[in-house]
């Protein structure tokens, strides 16, 4: 695999792929169409085709924005990697390597071979991966990228289960340490949103470490974001580790084959991730260091905390921020205001 993608022709494409075959489609988003494509050598491309007709639907060009975001950070072993492209006609299409067991939410949610069940070791060495590499888009890379789109769906694992994240159709790239950032319309997923980008619509590295303090409670205890009985994983979380039964919230399928104190120590980053005041969330490397077992684990207040939004992160957000204001007593948590939580109730 070289270092550099390279262009392909609209026929090579079209050979791997048998002429864009339905029947070789193994993923589908907003924006594109994944084909598992064969190359002349013998092995396997993901082959991500952009839906053109609805391109006005988007405040920018996924395609340009997933590959000049691509094309910067190469090397990283937690980043799928980019291996060509293709503009030809009404065609955009770019071209990565193929990961043979697929997207972590297929191993978690909708596996039935118990093959590739992912053991308590696994589940470990896939956070850790997504945390390396967010810890790299974040602090490490020559401009910041920040994600936006952080779920367990943009995980991809290879034939060792090594994680590697990807899909960056929605990802800003900044210069470090610009200065203020302009509000947009919050893109990305329900469940795996900050509060505050929901409501604010900026983007930050506090609003990935949300994201992927969700995605590691849904690793731990193997449920969604939001589950078919419409119970937000976060706010359950919380509320077992308020009653002191935060190991309740283990996968039952691991039927108790972990390590309790890696368990402990991962739920815990999880809630630490998904803290409601962003100044009190991790960077990235900090949440990598306390999951190694580098740092000890952080203090979590002993009961989940108030949504907390400061008026002067928005403007114009006097109406939003009133939503569901919250009468608790003043302290250390008093100038803040509290939208519901549970929307999907609303």
């Amino acid at each position: 695999m070289t270092n550099v993608p390279t262009r392909w022709s609209l026929a090579e494409i079209k050979l791997a792929t048998m002429g864009f075959h339905r029947n070789r489609i193994v993923g589908e988003g907003a924006s594109a169409v994944v084909y598992r494509g064969s190359v002349p050598s013998g092995g396997a491309v993901a082959v991500k085709r952009f839906d053109q007709s609805n391109r006005k639907a988007f405040t920018h060009n996924p395609f340009t924005t997933e590959f000049a975001a691509m094309a910067g950070c190469l090397k990283h072993k937690n980043l799928v990697q980019l291996q060509g492209w293709c503009c030809e006609g009404s065609e955009l299409v770019l071209v990565y390597e193929f990961l043979a067991n697929g997207s972590l939410d297929r191993l978690l949610h909708r596996n039935t071979d118990s093959s590739t069940f992912l053991s308590w070791s696994l589940r470990l060495k896939v956070v850790l991966g997504v945390a390396s590499a967010l810890t790299f888009l974040h602090e490490e890379c020559q401009r910041q990228i920040i994600h936006r789109d952080v779920k367990s769906c943009n995980i991809m694992l290879d034939d060792e289960f090594n994680a590697k994240l990807g899909d960056f159709g929605l990802a800003e790239v900044y210069e470090h340490n610009c200065g203020s950032r302009e509000a947009t319309i919050p893109a990305g997923t329900i469940g795996y949103l900050a509060p505050e980008y929901v409501y604010c619509g900026i983007p930050t590295v506090k609003t990935d470490v949300y994201s992927f303090g969700v995605v590691v409670l849904e690793v731990a205890t193997g449920k969604r974001p939001v589950d078919d009985d419409k119970t937000v994983l976060v706010d359950w979380v919380w509320d077992l580790w308020a009653q002191k039964k935060l190991l309740e919230a283990a996968d039952s399928r691991l039927s108790g084959r972990f390590i309790v104190s890696e368990m402990e120590r991962m739920l815990v980053v999880g809630l630490y991730c998904v803290h409601p005041n962003h100044e009190k969330r991790p960077t990235m490397k900090e949440a990598a260091r306390i999951l190694r077992g580098e740092a000890p684990l952080p203090v979590l207040p002993s009961t989940r905390p108030t949504v907390r939004i400061k008026s002067n992160l928005c403007k114009y957000s006097e109406d939003i921020l009133n939503i569901g204001r919250d009468n608790s007593p003043n302290g250390d948590d008093a100038g803040w205001l509290t939208p519901k939580s549970h929307f999907s109730k609303a």
